[in-house]
């Protein structure tokens, strides 16, 4: 929702609104992203946004004014009762993200974190793993191609990471073994919060735990910069062992969720997880949404 992420949306072709109501003294703000659909069908998308009930019907009335079909929006609050039609719908942010709380003194974070953890930075450092903050989109786009290979899924083009890399917030970690770069991460700084954003690594020299004190290095950025959370991004939902869960260092999640690998990795640096609100699609045009919905299952929309 900041200005700033805004921009950057804009330099790589979104539409974006940045609506503003006044009440009185108070100032309420909405950032959404304008997409259009086949045949001309508009929709609005605020991720991470923050709505009071109170205030929506402003928001949600001249959007529909303006002839948007829907509002997809994911809250970081609960909205409350809202008298426009409204569905659940999937997240596309994480709806479950992995904060770790860097207020604490730093060797007290170290100390907190799991035993297993603290041996795979160790064991960087003895190896010899070398950590260095440098803007390189080509160094991060040729071990995100490692990644996706490996890992298989679909990566961001590169001019994305390069947009993103040209903002004032980015910054660039990366790992060295021996001279050759193993892994890197591109974090967001916004506020009281570093963000890491996007993470790659290579498919060789995985046994020198590059990525373990590269994420140790962020940390200690993030305790540099005076900041309060590191976040992680998305982890695996939280359930029981009762259900067929998993634990490691005091929370138990979904085994057979897809981030059920990167949340054992980050559960061991310590911190808990922030669960948000279900997204949620509040239709402002009933014959424009359905048709949307129609589309979509056609394969036609995003």
């Amino acid at each position: 929702q900041s200005f700033e992420f805004g921009s950057f949306l804009e330099s790589i072709g979104r539409t974006v609104w940045r609506l503003q109501y006044k009440d009185g003294k108070s100032i309420h703000q909405l950032q959404c992203v304008i997409y259009t659909a086949p045949l001309g069908i508009r929709f609005a998308y605020a991720p991470r946004a923050y709505l009071e009930s109170t205030v929506a019907p402003h928001f949600l009335n001249y959007l529909k004014k303006e002839r948007i079909g829907f509002l997809r929006i994911e809250s970081v609050n609960d909205i409350g009762a809202i008298t426009f039609p409204h569905y659940q719908t999937h997240n596309r942010q994480a709806q479950n993200r992995w904060i770790l709380n860097v207020k604490k003194d730093i060797d007290t974070i170290l100390a907190e974190m799991h035993q297993k953890t603290r041996y795979n930075i160790h064991l960087a450092e003895k190896k010899g793993v070398t950590i260095e903050e440098k803007k390189d989109v080509e160094l991060f786009w040729k071990l995100d191609q490692e990644t996706t290979k490996r890992k298989q899924y679909t990566a961001n083009p590169k001019s994305y990471y390069e947009a993103i890399l040209n903002t004032p917030m980015a910054i660039q970690t990366n790992a060295y073994y021996q001279g050759i770069p193993v892994a890197s991460s591109i974090l967001l700084h916004f506020k009281h919060t570093l963000i890491y954003l996007f993470g790659a690594s290579a498919s060789q020299h995985r046994n020198v735990m590059a990525p373990a004190l590269l994420q140790w290095y962020n940390i200690k950025k993030a305790h540099q910069l005076g900041c309060i959370y590191y976040d992680f991004l998305g982890a695996a939902p939280p359930t029981t062992q009762a259900e067929g869960g998993e634990t490691l260092h005091h929370y138990t999640w979904d085994a057979k969720h897809p981030f059920s690998a990167v949340t054992r990795f980050k559960a061991g640096f310590g911190g808990f997880v922030r669960t948000f609100p279900k997204a949620q699609e509040i239709v402002l045009s009933k014959p424009r949404y359905w048709f949307f919905v129609l589309l979509s299952k056609l394969g036609l929309t995003k």
